[in-house]
C-alpha cells in the first residue's frame, strides 16, 4: 500500500461501519416507481450555476438530484511542459472524487478508476474545444464530486462543459452526458448510486453511458458500457440517451442565456461602472498605492473597517453521504467540510483514545495560483495546525471515540476542500470543521462481550464536541491590522497574525514576519469579541 506523506496519516487498519450492517435485499423499483419517486424513463431534477468561483477563468456547480460537481477551467496558461508545446493547445483534466462523496470513504491519493476518468474526460474534450485558438499553451480542468449518486462522469462532462463557456473558450459545441442501467426486462434513465451498484451486481443488467455534442451532428464523444450488449440493445440505449442528452443540453442552455443575461445588466455604462474600470486599473498597475489610498481613510477596498470581518454564512448538513458537513462562506472564500468516521483498533499505549484525522484541499479548483498535483505546502502547514489544536485543546476528546478500550474506536477523518478562494483559507476551514462536527452523527456500535462481534445499527447518535475554536487572522500592513484579509490584502502583507481562542480566556498566538507587541495586543482583543460572535453563531446551529 503506497504511503501518502503530505496528508496526516491515519491507522491502517480502517474499516467503512457499512462492514458490519446487516445486508438488506435491494429492490430499485416497486410497481413501476423508483425508490427515489421518479418513473423509469424520468431525468434527475437539474440545477446548474456557473460563475461561482470568482478567482478561476470558468466554473461551474452542477446537481443532477443528489449528485453534487463543482469544476473550474484554468488558462490559457503556459504549457508544463516546453517540449511538448505545440501549433496546438493542450488540454489537461483532473478528476477527484471528495474522501466524504460517497457511503465509502474515498481515498484522498488519486486511485485508477479517477486517473481512468480524467483520461476519459479529457479525450471527450479535446474534440469538442477549438484547441488550435491557443497554440503553445493548455486549459486546466479541475472536476471534484462532492456528493455521488450516480452518473458521475456524465455530469462531470456536463459541468466541464458549462464551466468552459463560462470561461470564453470556444467550442463547437456544449457537450452533455447521461447513462442508463437495463435489468429486469426495463430501461432506467439516469441511475442513482444504488441502481448502478444494483446492476453490477446482477448478471443480465447492463450499463451504459453516453456523452455527445447534440447540435453538431448528434456526435458522439464518449460511449461506456459494462458487460457484452447486443445489437438490438444496444440501438435502443442510444436512441433512450439521445432523447436524455437533448433534454439535459436544453436546461444547461437555459441556465447559460440566464447567466448572460444577469451579467449584460451589471455591464450597463453608468458612472458607477466607469469609476469602477477606473479604480480597477490602479489596482492592477499600483497596488500598493491603491491600497494605501483606502487604509489613509481607515477603510477597505470593500468598504469594511480595518477590523471588520467579512459576514458568514454556515450551511450544514449539505452532504448527504457524510457523517456531517458544513458549507461555509465569508465573501468570495468558500470552505466545505465533511467527516466520515470509521472503525478501528486503537493504539496500545492508549487503549482507551480513538483517532481524528483532518486534511485541507487546496487545488487549481478554487484559484488560478494552483497547479494541479500534490497537496500544496500551504494545504499541509494547515493540516499540522488544526492536528496541533486538536491535541493541545481537545476540542474533540479522544476518550469518546473510544467504543470498547483496547479493542475497537472511531477514526474521524474530516477534509476541508476550499471551493473558492479569496484570502483567509485557515479561518474558514476551522470553522467549516466545528460547524461540520456540530452536525456529526455516528451510527450505534454494539459489541458482543462473548463473541466480540460487531454490529453496526441505524440508530444515529450526536457527536459530543466538547469546545468550539476559533481562529481570526490579521494582516499587518505598514502600522495597520486588517482582520479577515482579503487575497490581494494577503498578497501585500509583510507580517501575519492569527489568534486561536479556546474560549475568550484561552489564547494561541501564531504569527510571521515582524510585528510589534502593541499590534499582537490589539488583534487579541479584536479576536475575543469575535470569538463571542462566532461561538453564538455555532451554537444556533441545529
Amino acid at each position: 500500500m503506497v504511503r501518502d506523506n503530505k496528508r496526516i496519516a491515519a491507522p491502517d487498519n480502517c474499516l467503512s461501519p457499512t462492514t458490519f450492517k446487516e445486508k438488506a435485499e435491494l429492490k430499485i423499483v416497486n410497481k413501476g416507481v423508483r425508490n427515489d419517486g421518479r418513473a423509469a424513463d424520468e431525468l434527475k431534477s437539474i440545477s446548474l450555476q456557473v460563475g461561482t468561483i470568482p478567482s478561476v477563468t470558468g466554473s461551474a456547480y452542477l446537481e443532477c438530484g443528489k449528485t453534487k460537481l463543482i469544476c473550474s477551467v484554468n488558462g490559457p496558461r503556459d504549457v508544463l511542459n516546453k517540449s511538448e508545446s505545440s501549433v496546438k493547445g493542450q488540454l489537461f483534466c483532473e478528476f477527484k472524487y471528495a474522501m466524504f462523496s460517497s457511503k465509502e470513504k474515498q481515498s484522498y491519493m488519486p486511485t485508477d478508476e479517477e486517473i481512468s476518468i480524467s483520461k476519459t474526460i479529457q479525450e471527450a474534450l479535446e474534440p469538442v474545444i477549438l484547441l488550435h485558438k491557443f497554440p503553445k499553451s493548455r486549459l486546466d480542468i479541475a472536476i471534484v464530486v462532492l456528493e455521488n449518486d450516480g452518473g458521475a462522469v456524465g455530469a462531470a462532462i456536463t459541468c466541464a462543459g458549462a464551466a468552459l463557456s463560462n470561461a470564453g473558450v470556444e467550442m463547437y459545441d456544449l457537450p452533455v452526458g447521461c447513462s442508463l442501467v437495463h435489468c429486469d426486462s426495463q430501461f432506467l434513465v439516469d441511475p442513482t448510486a444504488e441502481e448502478e451498484l444494483y446492476c453490477k451486481s446482477k448478471e443480465n443488467c447492463k450499463y451504459m453511458a453516453l456523452a455527445m455534442m447534440v447540435k453538431y451532428k448528434n456526435q458522439v464523444i464518449y460511449l461506456d458500457s459494462f458487460d457484452c450488449v447486443s445489437h438490438e440493445l444496444l440501438t435502443e440505449s442510444l436512441n433512450i440517451l439521445q432523447t436524455s442528452c437533448h433534454k439535459i443540453l436544453d436546461n444547461v442552455q437555459l441556465c447559460l442565456k440566464q447567466h448572460i443575461e444577469e451579467e449584460n445588466e451589471d455591464d450597463e455604462p453608468n458612472e458607477g461602472a466607469i469609476s469602477k474600470r477606473a479604480d480597477a486599473q490602479l489596482k492592477l498597475l499600483q497596488p500598493q498605492k491603491y491600497m494605501n489610498t483606502f487604509l489613509e481613510n481607515n477603510i477597505r477596498p470593500d468598504a469594511r473597517g480595518l477590523t471588520s470581518f467579512r459576514s458568514v454564512l454556515i450551511n450544514v448538513s449539505s452532504v448527504g453521504t457524510a457523517c456531517g458537513s458544513a458549507l461555509i462562506r465569508h465573501g468570495d472564500t468558500s470552505v466545505l467540510c465533511g467527516i466520515k468516521a470509521e472503525l478501528t483498533n486503537p493504539l496500545l499505549k492508549e487503549p482507551d483514545n480513538g483517532f481524528f484525522v483532518p486534511n485541507v484541499t487546496l487545488t487549481s479548483l478554487c484559484s488560478n495560483r494552483y497547479v494541479p498535483g500534490p497537496p500544496t505546502e500551504q494545504a499541509q502547514v494547515y493540516s499540522h495546525i488544526i492536528m496541533d489544536l486538536w491535541k493541545s485543546s481537545s476540542f474533540l476528546n479522544p476518550t469518546d471515540l473510544c467504543i470498547v478500550p483496547s479493542k475497537l474506536a472511531w477514526c474521524l477523518f474530516a477534509e476541508m476542500i476550499c471551493l473558492s478562494y479569496d484570502g483567509n483559507i485557515l479561518d474558514a476551514c476551522i470553522l467549516a470543521l466545528m460547524a461540520a462536527l456540530k452536525n456529526t452523527k455516528l451510527p450505534e456500535v454494539i459489541v458482543n462481550e462473548e463473541t466480540n462481534a460487531i454490529k453496526v445499527t441505524n440508530n444515529l447518535v450526536n457527536l459530543k464536541v466538547d469546545y468550539y475554536i476559533m481562529s481570526a487572522t490579521y494582516a499587518v500592513l505598514g502600522e495597520n491590522c486588517v482582520a479577515d484579509p482579503s487575497s490581494e490584502e494577503e498578497s501585500l502583507a509583510k507580517s501575519c497574525i492569527t489568534v486561536f481562542l479556546k474560549s475568550s480566556e484561552e489564547t494561541t498566538v501564531h504569527s510571521f514576519g515582524p510585528v510589534k507587541e502593541e499590534q499582537i495586543f490589539h488583534c487579541i482583543g479584536c479576536s475575543k469579541k469575535r470569538y463571542s460572535e462566532i461561538k453564538a453563531l455555532l451554537e444556533s446551529l441545529n
